[in-house]
Order: structure tokens, then C-alpha cells, then sequence
């Protein structure tokens, strides 16, 4: 808990902002330059700087994956991002915390191939409720994404993902013009992890075209990112979603919002 407030409205209210863990890691910041030599276990340097952090409950899936170069981390900078930044180079889903307060990572799954975990349907059962929102946006949504490493000690890796599928309205066979997004990598395991990478960016930036905002009757069993399978009928979707964030009510008979993103084929 941080900074709580305390309301005198003919009784006492409580208004407090609460975070989970990964706050713990955003606050602690490495005292010393932080070198990881080459040949290092990606995972088990992830571990020593939650570890540092004074975390001990941690479920990161195991990798043989190790660095190819030597990586430096400047004074100051905060453990969250040397964390995030170790896990995307092996294409890692970013540092979450579970319900148990479980610092938790996996490999990267696409959207696409990923069973959906929760249903929400409008029938005779639904608890969706009035109000649900979609909105479509195809600007400057690429569909060309250029990852590239540029270490001037390490040999140079370069990937590039093309949309180019005639069943994708982003395509650059639909639009018939390219939208480019290129970007260079401080550091990426090998090449078939940058092209993973690389693709997992396409993806995410095509989700952008597709949001829904769903209003639910409170489901407080959500976590990160779920997979969700959405059956509007008067907005005329049935389609696999993305959970990008959600919020609730903290009351009887409240609402749920959560903000989805539809999974697009590319």
C-alpha cells in the first residue's frame, strides 16, 4: 500500500493506491555497474537480480539459452528493467507477479495458438453487460517490423517480418504500401530468437487494429494477460482476445471492464 488518504464524508473513507511486487523491483536499483560476462545463463542472471531484490518466491521456466557477449548494466538503473530487458532477449514474457505474490515468467506463446482460458458469451446465461465497445484503428499500424542488433563488439543479426497475407486488412497486399517499423535490439540470445521476437512484435502491434472494452459482472479469478473467447452478438464478434488490462468495482453487484484486444492472423 502507498500513500493512503483518509476522507471524512459522515464516516471515515479510505482511498489507497495498492501495487504488487513488481514495485519492489522498480524502486531497488543496482548500487554498481552490473557485468554479466559471456556464457551466462539468461534465467539464472534474471534469478541472482530478483533474488537481490530480497524476492524468494520465483517460477520462471528454465532455458539453456546463454549470452553471446558481454552485457553492461549502468549505476542507477532499476532492477525491473534489467530484468525485462534479460527476458526479452530470449523472448520471454515481461517479470509478473500471480495471486500468491510469485514472480512469474515464460517463454513467449502466440496469440494464435494459445487455448482460450475464460469464455464470455452473449446467451441466455451471459454476464455481460451493457455497453461493450469495439474500436478500429488501421492508423500507422505497420506491416513490415525490422529488428536489428547493433553491437559494434558482436556480430550484427537482422530480422525482418513482412505482412504480406491478402487475408490481413494490414497487409501490404490490402493497403498496397509498406508501414515500417524498425527499431534496433540492445541484446538478443541468436537469430532464431530475434526472428521469434521480431514476429511477437508484429503481432502485438497488429492487435492495436481491434479493442474491445467488455463490461462483465466481477470475475475477480483474472490474471495476466488471459486468453478469452468473445461472443457479442449485436457487435457481431466471435473472435479469440488478448486481456490487456482489467479493472473492477469493489462492491456488490459491481462492474468488470476489461480491455481486450483482438488475436489477429498475420
Amino acid at each position: 500500500m502507498s500513500s493512503p488518504r483518509r476522507i471524512d464524508d459522515s464516516c471515515i473513507e479510505l482511498d489507497i493506491d495498492c501495487y504488487d511486487k513488481s514495485i519492489i523491483l522498480k524502486e531497488d536499483k543496482i548500487a554498481d555497474r552490473l557485468y554479466i560476462p559471456a556464457g551466462s545463463n539468461y534465467v539464472r542472471e534474471v534469478q541472482k537480480v530478483i533474488a537481490s531484490a530480497g524476492i524468494k518466491k520465483v517460477s520462471i521456466e528454465g532455458s539453456s539459452l546463454t549470452l553471446k557477449n558481454d552485457l553492461e548494466f549502468e549505476i542507477g538503473t532499476d532492477k525491473l528493467s534489467v530484468v525485462n530487458d534479460l527476458l526479452y532477449a530470449i523472448n520471454y514474457n515481461p517479470i509478473h507477479f500471480d495471486r500468491t505474490g510469485t514472480a512469474v515468467s515464460e517463454r513467449y506463446i502466440e496469440p494464435s495458438v494459445r487455448k482460450a482460458e475464460e469464455e464470455y458469451l452473449t446467451d441466455r446465461y451471459s454476464i455481460i453487460k451493457s455497453g461493450a465497445q469495439q474500436t478500429r484503428d488501421l492508423y500507422n499500424i505497420p506491416n513490415v517490423i525490422i529488428r536489428y542488433t547493433n553491437n559494434p563488439d558482436a556480430d550484427a543479426l537482422r530480422s525482418e517480418y513482412i505482412n504480406d497475407s491478402a487475408d490481413s486488412i494490414l497487409s501490404t497486399v490490402r493497403r498496397g504500401r509498406r508501414v515500417v517499423d524498425i527499431e534496433s535490439v540492445d541484446d538478443i540470445a541468436d537469430q532464431e530468437t530475434l526472428d521469434a521476437y521480431t514476429k511477437r512484435v508484429a503481432i502485438e502491434k497488429s492487435q492495436i487494429n481491434d479493442t474491445v472494452t467488455l463490461p462483465t459482472a466481477l470475475m475477480p479469478h483474472h490474471s495476466y494477460k488471459n486468453c478469452i473467447f468473445v461472443r457479442h452478438d449485436n457487435l457481431g464478434i466471435g473472435a479469440k482476445f488478448i486481456e490487456n488490462s482489467w479493472s473492477m468495482d469493489l462492491e456488490v453487484g459491481g462492474t468488470m471492464q476489461h480491455q481486450i484486444k483482438r488475436v489477429t492472423l498475420i
